[in-house]
């Protein structure tokens, strides 16, 4: 071989075993892979070291660090908010009648009531009643039954007749609320009670006129109208807001000429000038010279406050139960609406109203002649009294009854154009099965030509037959 062919061939194999080597050291090595450090909360990168996840495999030329991945903390478990447990049985108090310090006469009568609200889970039935628990019991019986059912989250008005005592002194009478399981409870949480107190005053040398009862004849005048009413200016009702009184329009007293005044009426007591006034109920002008019999009972006479709520009231009446009333078809009640009873807060009620004798329940009822429906809160004074020589049925019949009036033919009114008397309409005397309605507001009259009184409709509507009146009167 030629030398130059020897260099060659040498230099060929020189490089193909540099060339060999190259290939070997170019193959990837597999790299061992490290663990991540574990990580601790509230440390940091340095002192933890570089963290790098399980499964990554290490490139030779450069390294990968990879953040780990946070711990998920779980939040917190929030326990239910456990409801608290309903309370059966439990009052609060709205408003009352007679307020705390009211004075009154030795021997005096009126009626105490106190609105309050079911706020408790359970109905109170006629099974609940109103009881005395301490204090001076005022004359008061020592229970009033509920009249009927009063629902959770209602109102109802709680009376109580009560009785000043003789001794003058200041009085504090205490009460609760008993279920129909007997037991006791009242105002909030505490079972709080409620209470009247009163102070008796001694009797002056010369007794109060109102003690004493009166009649009297109001008339209208330009002096003593006020939009809708006509203001009583009269020692004997000035500043008496407990007062109960009755009413009835007179169109003529003594026998003159007479004016008309269509609207029912309705009594309430002006706080601001401390006067009583005789309004129209549908708050219409009052006419000038429009009159009316007024009559403030006795202290010894027998009266209630009569106050529509969700339990006494079904449609167009208000259920009256009380004692004295009931299982009573027979007796005479008068009755006359009071907007607002002590001087508080009052409520209208335009209708016309009567009396009828419920004989399924055995209870007397007011009603809205004119069958509309009977507002809750419409408050009404009742005066309780059995027949008597001074009281007495008239109905209209065929005989006594022409246009709007029936004629009253009795010994104790016939030419006695000065008598007072005082109408209420009964839908069925003595408790019958039916009655005869009159959705007009009626008043008296004296015929001077017949020498008799008359019960007449103020709106000139026909008198119906066999509509019925009780009538009282002073001569």
């Amino acid at each position: 071989m030629p030398r130059n062919y020897k260099l060659l061939a040498a230099a060929s194999f020189v490089i193909l075993s540099l060339l060999a080597c190259s290939i070997q050291s170019g193959v990837p090595q597999t790299a061992t892979a490290t663990a991540p450090a574990t990580a601790v909360p509230g440390t940091t990168s340095t002192e933890q070291g570089s963290l790098l996840p399980a499964t990554a495999t290490q490139p030779p030329t450069s390294t990968v660090v990879l953040s780990p991945t946070p711990t998920v903390v779980p939040s917190p478990t929030v326990p239910p908010v456990q409801s608290p447990t309903a309370i059966c049985d439990q009052a609060a108090f709205v408003s009352e009648t007679i307020p705390d310090g009211t004075t009154f006469a030795p021997g005096a009568s009126f009626v105490k009531s106190w609105r309050l609200k079911n706020t408790g889970a359970c109905t109170w039935t006629s099974s609940y009643a109103l009881v005395f628990v301490s204090g001076s019991q005022l004359g008061a019986p020592a229970s009033v039954s509920f009249s009927g059912n009063v629902a959770p989250g209602q109102e109802v008005d709680l009376m109580v007749n009560m009785t000043a005592p003789g001794t003058p002194a200041s009085y504090t009478s205490n009460w609760e609320l008993r279920n129909d399981a007997g037991v006791l409870f009242g105002l909030g949480p505490s079972n709080g009670i409620f209470w009247a107190k009163i102070t008796v005053l001694a009797p002056t040398s010369t007794p109060a006129p109102a003690t004493a009862g009166a009649m009297f004849v109001q008339v209208a005048s330009a002096a003593n109208i006020v939009g809708d009413s006509t203001y009583i200016d009269d020692p004997r009702t000035n500043n008496q807001p407990n007062l109960i009184l009755f009413i009835t329009q007179n169109w003529n007293p003594g026998g003159g000429t007479g004016t008309y005044n269509k609207a029912s009426v309705g009594v309430w007591y002006d706080t601001s000038v401390h006067k009583w006034a005789i309004f129209n109920e549908d708050q219409s002008s009052m006419p000038v010279n429009a009159a009316f019999n007024v009559w403030i009972p006795s202290s010894g006479a027998s009266l209630l406050l009569q106050t529509a709520t969700g339990s006494n009231t079904n449609q167009n009446y208000t259920l009256i139960n009380d004692a004295r009333t009931n299982n009573q078809p027979n007796l005479v009640l008068m009755i006359t609406q009071n907007w607002n009873p002590g001087g508080g807060a009052g409520k209208y009620n335009p209708p016309s109203v009567g009396v009828w004798y419920d004989s399924v329940f055995h209870e007397w009822s007011i009603f809205n002649e004119d069958r509309s429906a009977m507002p809750l809160n419409a408050a009404f004074n009742v005066l309780i009294f059995s027949p008597a020589t001074t009281s007495f049925l008239q109905t209209a019949t065929g005989t006594n009854t022409a246009s709007n009036y029936t004629l009253i033919d009795n010994a104790a009114t016939n030419d006695n154009p000065g008598s007072i008397l005082f109408v209420t309409q009964d839908w069925n005397p003595g408790g019958g099965v039916s009655g005869i309605y009159n959705p007009a507001s009626i008043g008296v009259w004296y015929d001077s030509p017949l020498h008799k009184w008359s019960v007449f409709n103020e709106d000139h509507s026909s008198m119906p037959a066999n509509s019925a009146y009780e009538i009282t009167l002073s001569n």
